[in-house]
Parts: C-alpha cells; sequence; structure tokens
C-alpha cells in the first residue's frame, strides 16, 4: 500500500497536486455504491447466459436452439446477435498504459 501511494507521488506534478489526489481516493464517495452494469448490460448479460443455459449440453451453446431452422433463418439471426453485440460494444478507449 505504500509503494502505491508513492507512486502517486512520483507521477504527479506536484506535491500538491499528489495531496489532493490521495485525498479524493480516501473521500466519502468510497463508500457509495456504484452502479456496475448500466440495465442494458444486464438484460444482454442475461439473454447471453439463457442461450448458454438451454445449449448447455451441446458443442455450441446456440447449436440446439437454430440447428432445426432454416438456413436464411439461422443467418438473420446470426447477424442480428452481430449487431447487438457491436451496439452495445460502448466506444473505443485507450489502452490506459498508452499515456506513460
Amino acid at each position: 500500500i505504500l509503494t502505491v501511494l508513492a507512486w502517486v507521488f512520483f507521477r504527479a506534478n506536484n506535491i500538491e497536486h499528489a495531496i489532493s489526489y490521495i485525498l479524493e481516493i480516501f473521500s466519502s464517495s468510497l463508500f457509495y455504491t456504484p452502479e456496475i452494469f448500466p440495465k442494458k448490460t444486464f438484460i444482454l448479460i442475461l439473454f447471453f447466459i439463457l442461450i448458454e443455459w438451454l445449449g448447455r449440453n451441446e458443442k455450441y451453446a446456440i447449436e440446439k436452439i437454430l440447428n432445426n431452422m432454416a438456413k436464411p433463418l439461422r443467418w438473420i439471426i446470426y447477424y442480428a446477435l452481430v449487431l447487438i453485440i457491436l451496439y452495445f460494444s460502448g466506444s473505443k478507449q485507450d489502452f490506459i498504459y498508452f499515456q506513460f
């Protein structure tokens, strides 16, 4: 813990900035309950868990569900799943270590 706190002083622009950063770490916001998952993401996760549960005995989870459908309908569902994943993927984020 002491090493991590020392890194704050090492990376800060000045002592005042480092102290304000450490005070913000230990502020009362430390005890707030964060919103871990937005509702849309939680619904999407439940949807994929359901698909995995229904196809748990197959090699691929979606195989049991879509195996008896016509080929064009299967492809429509595949494309819909890809579009759902892209819609919920969020925005691009830079890798944190690129900043250093």
